[in-house]
């Protein structure tokens, strides 16, 4: 857990000598900032740490913030889910500056200049299989992932592992991911 809370002082502390830098230039008040990461980490939940391939919401679900010219849309919290994909088109969008045919992703920057919902009815997040090396053999937890979230569920399957392996989560009624319902008859229809 040290290395995490590191890594975090080492963000802030950049963060904090960009937006000086920027401050210092008269900048800040033209420029767009994004701050988001890729991925979480366990930092212990779930009795993990780091990030192997299961696709728990500490791993998936990562902060975006958006700091707009100005000042533009302050204060403003949006909850919902978007993909990192979006990131792209909507920058472009902010900046006025059309979307490359064959862009994956979807442009919110409408919704943020008019203050309406900014929310995808699911998101699609996945990992390949990296093949680790740990002391020149191959291993880890590191095997490909596929994950469908909605706000009310979650599933991950793993298409090069044994078809009957996954985790289905019921989200509304068990948002800590510690049920897992893949394998209950009763959810077939839901899996499925």
């Amino acid at each position: 857990v040290l290395h995490y809370l590191a890594s975090i002082s080492c963000i802030d502390d950049g963060v904090g000598r960009l937006l000086a830098a920027l401050n210092e230039t008269n900048q800040l008040g033209n420029t767009i900032i994004v701050f988001v990461s890729d991925h979480g980490e366990f930092a212990g939940n779930h009795g993990l740490l780091r990030k192997p391939s299961i696709h728990y919401d500490e791993l998936v679900r990562v902060p975006l913030l958006l700091r707009l010219p100005d000042g533009k849309g302050e204060g403003r919290r949006v909850p919902g889910m978007v993909e990192l994909v979006d990131v792209h088109p909507t920058l472009l969008g902010l900046l006025g500056i059309d979307i490359n045919p064959g862009v994956q992703g979807l442009d919110w920057s409408a919704n943020i200049a008019n203050g309406s919902a900014i929310a995808r009815e699911d998101i699609h997040s996945d990992m390949h299989d990296l093949g680790p090396m740990l002391y020149g053999q191959p291993g880890g937890p590191y095997i490909a992932v596929q994950t469908l979230r909605t706000d009310d569920w979650k599933l991950n399957v793993y298409p090069t592992a044994d078809s009957g392996y996954g985790q289905l989560f019921d989200l509304r009624n068990d948002p800590h991911e510690e049920a897992n319902l893949y394998a209950d008859r009763g959810y077939r229809d839901t899996r499925e």
